[in-house]
């Protein structure tokens, strides 16, 4: 809070918290802890400013859940289901965003990322993947969790 209120940010870009990936199965409590809990104490401390700032919290099209066919097509306002504690988590989140936002607190906005791909990737879920040389098709606007690094999100 301190930091918060010292620094008058005009802009929060919130990125912080724990990923999907195993731990998120294996200790479900730190998956909270970690994003709703840190997600709900920055948007919190932000009440202590003067004007609200602008604030993007990176989500994830995890809160979508499973499709339920490869040929769904992804729109903001599909259904979310989320089927894992990450997922829960990230839509939590959203949801702390939203309702901080509706109280004047923040100017508040979530971007649903899913996984990127590219010559810089070198870990994770992805990386294993195409390093069993599987095929990766992107299709925009199909429901799809994989983007190419080279993609570029222009926030006006």
């Amino acid at each position: 809070r301190s930091m918060i209120g010292h620094s008058q940010p005009d802009i929060i870009v919130h990125l912080a918290g724990s990923s999907a990936g195993k731990p998120d199965y294996d200790n479900p409590s730190l998956v909270f802890e970690e994003n709703v809990s840190g997600t709900n104490n920055l948007a919190t401390a932000c009440s202590t400013l003067k004007t609200p700032p602008k604030f993007l919290l990176a989500s994830s099209i995890v809160v979508y859940g499973n499709m339920q066919s490869p040929d769904d097509w992804l729109l903001e306002l599909s259904p979310r289901n989320p089927t894992t504690p990450y997922g829960i988590s990230k839509l939590t989140c959203e949801h702390i965003i939203n309702m901080y936002t509706k109280q004047g607190v923040i100017q508040g906005t979530s971007l649903r990322l899913g996984a990127t791909v590219g010559p810089m990737l070198t870990h994770g879920v992805v990386f294993d993947f195409m390093k069993k040389k599987r095929i990766i098709t992107i299709q925009a606007g199909r429901r799809n969790n994989i983007a190419h690094n080279r993609l570029i999100v222009h926030l006006g």
